[in-house]
């Protein structure tokens, strides 16, 4: 076989010189190909990070939620169970104190409202208000918490809001009362909704710790709750 000679200067880089005999218009092709790659790559955009979407109050006609709540008026104390279950302007709001006492039910909408207690007394009014004040001795605004407790104002009244960075309520200023939100917790249909909330008032002072919240289906507030 016949020897291939090298020079010394072949020999050092042998056979790293093997690519040098690339034809001429293939090596202007490849560099073509990689100069248009390259400015592909630097003109392709870059999605920006997605930022969280801002807190929205949900909207819902129809829902149930169990807590507890607290209330102080004046030099006395209260404390009872809560189930509370809306359907539009229908409700029912069930109070119960610790060990079954002095369970109250509020049934009603826009129109009047009627009270029953563990005994099966019957009372009405035209409002949630005055029954709670005339059996209670106290009241807290249901026409207004039924949009608080979600995060809302009152539509009919002036508001005045301070909200966290992500646009979660802190605290509301409406209709004299102040309300404070402290915590949250994860809801139906991917929501955080408040989880403990204070009302308060130059009287009164009252704190509700939702455990539950539950969408129902928009049909009326049936099976109503008992007060037994």
């Amino acid at each position: 076989m016949q020897n291939i000679r090298r020079s010394g200067r072949d020999s050092k880089c042998w056979p790293w010189c093997f690519p040098l005999a690339i034809p001429a218009s293939f090596k202007f092709v490849f560099v073509t190909l990689l100069a248009a790659f390259i400015a592909a790559c630097s003109m392709t955009p870059v999605a920006p990070p997605k930022e969280a979407e801002p807190w929205q109050a949900p909207e819902w006609t129809a829902w149930r939620l169990t807590g507890r709540i607290s209330v102080k008026y004046l030099d006395d104390g209260w404390n009872a169970g809560l189930i509370w279950r809306q359907s539009s302007a229908d409700y029912d709001l069930k109070l119960q104190g610790p060990l079954g006492q002095g369970a109250l039910l509020l049934h009603g909408n826009e129109q009047s409202v009627e009270l029953v207690d563990a005994n099966g007394g019957r009372d009405t009014a035209l409002d949630a208000e005055t029954l709670m004040h005339r059996h209670l001795g106290w009241q807290l605004p249901l026409s207004g918490m039924k949009f608080w407790i979600h995060g809302r104002s009152d539509p009919a009244q002036p508001a005045e809001w301070r909200r966290d960075v992500n646009g979660r309520p802190e605290q509301l200023i409406q209709s004299g009362w102040q309300i404070d939100y402290s915590k949250y917790r994860p809801a139906p249909g991917g929501a955080s909704l408040p989880a403990r909330i204070d009302f308060e008032r130059p009287d009164l002072q009252a704190r509700l710790i939702i455990d539950h919240w539950e969408i129902l289906a928009d049909g009326g507030v049936a099976g109503h709750e008992s007060a037994r």
